[in-house]
């Protein structure tokens, strides 16, 4: 309610009442993040686009049904998209289209804590055998590597051009990205063998 924020059910038909929205889906909510113009609705087996300024003016989509966010801590916005886990794995969604990052991983996670800096998107992924790992998706590259293992993840978060990790035992600071050069050099590769000819 306006000017009552302990007050959840007050609709009187003025201007100051409480605000409601019902869902037609079954199933809690994971949780709410906010995103572009939107504020993101995530259940486990769909995503409900909120849009608009006021209430006379709010509007929800449902997206693509089955699509749905597992752990509301694996959220992160980089590079002008939100990335998050659902049920097949990691998704990027650009405001408009979601895409599936993460096939090549070949796993299924059930939870997942994630943070963007950059290009890169950091997430510290667990299984259904409870097995975890500290993954990164590089943006640029399209491609997944691994880093080692920091401990129980509890958090990660970026300050400074810095990526921190906080875990049950500490927290955990990844050096700041830098550009590093290098070179790659081969020996003859075809014995002085043309592979064609005019």
């Amino acid at each position: 309610k306006l000017g009552d924020f302990r007050e959840f059910n007050c609709f009187k038909g003025v201007a100051s009442d409480s605000y409601y929205m019902g869902f037609g889906s079954e199933g809690e909510f994971v949780g709410l993040v906010s995103f572009k113009s939107y504020i993101v609705a995530f259940k486990k087996d769909c995503t409900y686009l909120i849009s608009g300024s006021s209430p006379n003016s709010f509007s929800i989509a449902r997206t693509i049904n089955g699509l749905g966010c597992m752990d509301i801590r694996s959220c992160a916005e980089l590079d002008g998209r939100l990335f998050f886990l659902s049920r097949d794995g990691f998704y990027s969604f650009d405001g408009i289209s979601f895409e599936n990052v993460s096939r090549r991983l070949n796993k299924k996670y059930i939870a997942a804590i994630g943070s963007g800096m950059g290009e890169k998107y950091y997430a510290y992924a667990t299984d259904s055998d409870g097995k975890s790992e500290f993954l990164v998706y590089d943006t640029a590259h399209s491609g997944w590597y691994s880093l080692s293992e920091p401990g129980n993840v509890c958090s990660i978060f970026v300050r400074d051009g810095s990526v921190f990790v906080a875990t049950d035992t500490g927290v955990l600071a990844l050096e700041k990205e830098a550009n590093r050069g290098w070179i790659a050099e081969s020996g003859d590769l075809f014995e002085g063998r043309a592979l064609w000819h005019d």
